[in-house]
């Protein structure tokens, strides 16, 4: 009932991912762009991937979840992005993660903010939990804002909860209790 694509190493992943996606137009989808993060792109990523992951792939999701870096590459800005800038990307829905204004921490959405608790650690795979969470309840038809609302209450507690060394990042067994109740 749900398709989350997430990190690609080859163009080739991505148009076999897009091909799925046109395969399957009654499962909702959603397409997190991993390409970069405090303000720069990934090293290593292939020529072209951000253009095929923008061209190909994204416009064929129903939800696109961009951090902001990424938002701002899928776009071509050469500023920082801004929450009027969230509508302009490709996909149905759109909603910018990790969006950081005069100290405020918040997920932008095409119809509004919902702010979070950031915390001083920074673990591997919060993105993950995010969106995982996130498709999870949108596929039992929730409603997208009070989605947001809970997951970024069950990711922050995540984070709380965690702790270990930062390289085996989130631990997703510290809210197993929360999750069972969604």
């Amino acid at each position: 009932q749900g398709i989350y694509t997430g990190y690609f190493t080859s163009l080739d992943e991505v148009r076999r991912a897009s091909r799925f996606l046109e395969d399957n137009p009654r499962s909702l989808s959603l397409c997190d762009p991993v390409l970069g993060d405090n303000g720069t792109l990934y090293q290593g990523l292939p020529d072209g991937l951000l253009e095929v992951i923008r061209d190909e792939l994204a416009p064929k999701a129903d939800w696109i979840s961009p951090n902001a870096t990424e938002a701002g590459l899928l776009l071509g800005l050469d500023r920082p992005v801004e929450p009027d800038d969230c509508p302009k990307l490709p996909g149905r829905h759109h909603l910018i993660t990790g969006y950081e204004s005069d100290g405020k921490w918040m997920v932008v959405m095409d119809e509004g903010t919902v702010g979070y608790q950031q915390y001083p650690a920074s673990y591997p795979g919060t993105g993950d939990l995010f969106d995982a969470i996130f498709l999870a309840q949108l596929v039992k038809g929730v409603d997208p804002k009070q989605v947001v609302e809970q997951t970024v209450t069950l990711v922050a507690l995540a984070c709380s909860r965690t702790h270990r060394e930062r390289k085996y990042g989130i631990d997703v067994t510290t809210i197993r209790r929360e999750l069972v109740t969604l």
